[in-house]
């Protein structure tokens, strides 16, 4: 292997996948080396940690078998994202990052005002309830607040698609503003939510457009870098106060926890499914709708039923989820691979998302979630309208200016 080869390998806007997918599973595996006694997490993992190195395994095995799913399109000249985006589609985006603004901030309102949150989140000296997090049957935030409230990530993901491969003086002003109005919303967002999700959301975003900038967007997504780390810091210890923990250590509290409860489901022989990883977010809605009602899936657990990726994985199917573990890894490697400038939409949507989901495999995984979803839907429902506009630019419809594109390296 080339040194060139090894670095493309490690590579964030080359592998994404990957390197989510490695640092995932090492976090993970390092949190075998920390107890939280207060937590009740000292227990003997042995049997959760080989299982979680068997997971890691296959799915390493399924990452690097060489097996294409699909064809990857032709590198072209001009792709749709050399079209400066219509401006009705701007006025749109624009509408919806103020929607998502707006309601990110709103959801604070069913528990208290905006001004005692803005107070307690300054002061520090009061726990400080999120409206996202009280369920809404108890007078928490409704469903569709907590969902319009990722608007803004949709937004940002089609925006690093759209900046990824370009130099800044190839960029339209309006789409520049747009970038950098995207990251405040989501900085907006996580203020009112505390949702670390999105804070992660935000640092990949910079990652995968940081290799190819140049001019102000490499210093802002310098900046950008430190001050997530800050923000991070801050929210850690705002929502882990109670236990005393430092900025960090929310990582290896999950990390100690998915190989606690990882240990305690292997001696289960109840499955559900689907119910619990690939299936939990249409049944949520279904059941929201009144349209199903599962039986309720009880599982024992230290301190917190939160699982992790392999965890959920074999609560639904058991030794067979090492199979599904493994034709994901071969999903994910055919996802780095067509990772180009000349991608088509689908790809170029699932991207980002599928890079965050694979690194809170570490928590709650973000596939679980309906918001998973939402977000993918938005941003690939606005890609393909662009997309769509380009191929009737292409056929003569029009004129496509080509601009100076850098592949990443």
């Amino acid at each position: 292997m080339t040194r060139n080869t090894f670095a493309s390998m490690f590579s964030f806007a080359r592998r994404p996948m990957l390197l989510s997918l490695l640092a995932m599973n090492i976090i993970v595996a390092i949190g075998a080396l920390v107890e939280y006694p207060q937590l009740g997490m000292s227990n003997n993992i042995a049997y959760g940690l080989a299982y979680h190195l068997l997971c890691f395994s296959f799915l390493l095995a399924g990452y690097f078998t060489r097996i294409r799913l699909w064809r990857r399109g032709p590198d072209r000249g001009a792709t749709a994202n050399d079209l400066e985006m219509s401006y009705a589609i701007s006025g749109f985006i624009w509408l919806l990052l103020v929607i998502g603004v707006l309601s990110s901030m709103a959801t604070v309102t069913y528990v208290e005002s905006i001004r005692e949150y803005i107070l307690s989140m300054i002061s520090g000296s009061s726990p400080v309830t999120r409206g996202v997090e009280v369920r809404s049957e108890l007078g928490g935030a409704p469903g569709y607040l907590k969902l319009l409230s990722f608007l803004p990530l949709a937004i940002y993901s089609i925006m690093v698609v759209r900046l990824r491969f370009r130099s800044y003086g190839d960029i339209p002003s309006r789409e520049i503003y747009l970038f950098f109005f995207s990251i405040l919303s989501i900085v907006v967002k996580v203020f009112f939510t505390q949702d670390r999700l999105s804070v992660f959301f935000l640092l990949f975003g910079i990652l995968l457009v940081k290799k190819n900038a140049s001019g102000l967007i490499r210093v802002a997504c310098n900046l950008l870098v430190f001050s997530l780390i800050v923000i991070m810091s801050l929210i850690s210890l705002i929502r882990f106060r109670e236990i005393g923990s430092g900025a960090f250590d929310f990582v290896l509290i999950y990390s100690r926890l998915g190989l606690e409860n990882l240990s305690i489901i292997l001696q289960s022989k109840d499955y559900s499914w689907g119910a619990q990883s690939i299936f939990s977010a249409p049944r949520a809605v279904l059941e929201k709708l009144n349209i199903f009602s599962g039986a309720q899936i009880v599982t024992e657990y230290v301190w917190n039923p939160a699982q992790y990726v392999y965890s959920y994985l074999y609560s639904d199917f058991g030794y067979f989820s090492l199979f599904i573990i493994y034709f994901y890894g071969l999903w994910m490697r055919n996802l780095d691979l067509s990772i180009t400038r000349s991608a088509g939409w689908i790809v170029q949507t699932l991207i980002l998302p599928m890079s965050v989901n694979n690194f809170t495999g570490i928590g709650v995984m973000w596939l679980r979630g309906v918001e998973f979803f939402f977000v993918i839907f938005v941003s690939g429902f606005l890609l393909k309208n662009i997309y769509s506009r380009f191929m009737l630019v292409s056929r003569g419809h029009g004129k496509v200016r080509t601009l100076h594109l850098r592949s990443p390296t």
